[in-house]
């Protein structure tokens, strides 16, 4: 089944006069905000040029122990910028930032009729970002949320005509969020918000009269087994699309199947309608503080098991985490039975995708 790859190779040479911006070129544009441009787009910067001093700077020895979405990253971005589509593309204000309580960065493209798009980079490889994902569950905002907001409004300018949003993951939301409070002359310029497999909102957010006046330039796109998707309130038009592998090789967007330009659109999978009801239901259950208290606790365990980056949980042995929540004082059963089912279920023979 073919992926982004595949529509890299086939399309690279098409321009957009030819055929217009689509929803895999959303996804190639969330793909490479989690490449590191720092010193590269630090100021306007053709995509081209910035594909050059990538690769001239590239130590191929190290990228075999970046995570495998980095490495297909790079694989499609060696394809495409030289590719007449992409080459023009401007980029500019990248801008990442990961201290003690946050993980945030974002990208801005200029296509050539004047439209921009705005890429927050999801989750990567740190603890802190997992723990800010977690976080959601029970405040808003959080620090990315509101360096998100922040971002946006500082590069949409009053002569931008056209602004186009999106993210991947944690990005997908935190697209939604810069639109939703960005300055009321930016809102009136977006055209469309992509969510790409990206968390939701609390009610209060959800129902807010800024979500709902956003809500109609929505696109949320999940894959079939999707659950970092799931998580929290959405709207009910998602669209599930096929994706090769299982747990949360599926949420990489380089995973995501298309015909062309076009997804495949298939049905939501019985285990993820399943863990969405368990998770949502958990969540109506119990109030911020109690939500508070199993973030706390998941990620005081994994400290504790001496995990330092979220990847590990790959070759992780459960057996000790799963141990040390079932002796936690602070969580009822209910709670570490869903905790241990849905790491379980992100993690399922995921490995055979590596």
């Amino acid at each position: 089944m073919d992926t982004i790859k595949n529509y890299v190779r086939y399309y690279k040479d098409v321009t957009f006069e030819e055929s217009p911006f689509n929803d895999v070129d959303n996804a190639i544009f969330c793909l490479l905000v989690y490449l590191d441009f720092k010193n590269i787009v630090d100021k306007e910067i053709s995509l081209k040029e910035a594909g050059k001093k990538l690769f001239s700077n590239l130590d191929y020895k190290l990228l075999k122990n970046e995570p495998l979405v980095i490495r297909k990253a790079i694989d499609n971005f060696e394809l495409l910028f030289n590719g007449r589509r992409y080459r023009d593309i401007i980029l500019s204000n990248y801008e990442k930032i990961v201290d003690e309580e946050k993980q945030f960065c974002a990208m801005t493209y200029k296509l050539p009729d004047g439209t921009i798009y705005i890429a927050y980079e999801g989750t990567d490889d740190s603890l802190i970002g997992w723990r800010e994902d977690f976080q959601m569950i029970y405040k808003f905002p959080i620090p990315s949320q509101k360096m998100a907001i922040k971002y946006i409004n500082k590069v949409v300018k009053f002569s931008t005509k056209k602004v186009m949003v999106g993210g991947h993951s944690k990005g997908g939301n935190l697209a939604m969020t810069a639109s939703m409070y960005a300055k009321p002359y930016i809102k009136r310029k977006i055209i469309r918000v992509y969510n790409n497999d990206g968390p939701g909102f609390r009610k209060e957010q959800f129902e807010s009269k800024e979500y709902k006046k956003m809500l109609p330039k929505l696109k949320m796109i999940i894959p079939q087994d999707s659950i970092i998707g799931l998580i929290l309130r959405h709207p009910d038009n998602y669209i599930p699309v096929k994706s090769n592998g299982i747990s949360l090789i599926e949420h990489d967007l380089n995973n995501w199947n298309c015909y062309g330009p076009i997804f495949i659109k298939c049905s939501l999978s019985d285990s993820s309608k399943n863990m969405e009801t368990r998770i949502n239901f958990w969540l109506n259950k119990h109030d911020d503080e109690q939500r508070k208290i199993l973030v706390d606790t998941l990620f005081d365990t994994f400290q504790k098991s001496e995990i330092t980056l979220f990847s590990q949980l790959r070759q992780f042995n459960f057996s000790r985490v799963t141990k040390l929540i079932k002796e936690s004082r602070k969580l009822d059963k209910e709670t570490k039975d869903l905790i241990i089912n849905t790491f379980k279920m992100l993690f399922t023979n995921d490995e055979k995708m590596n």
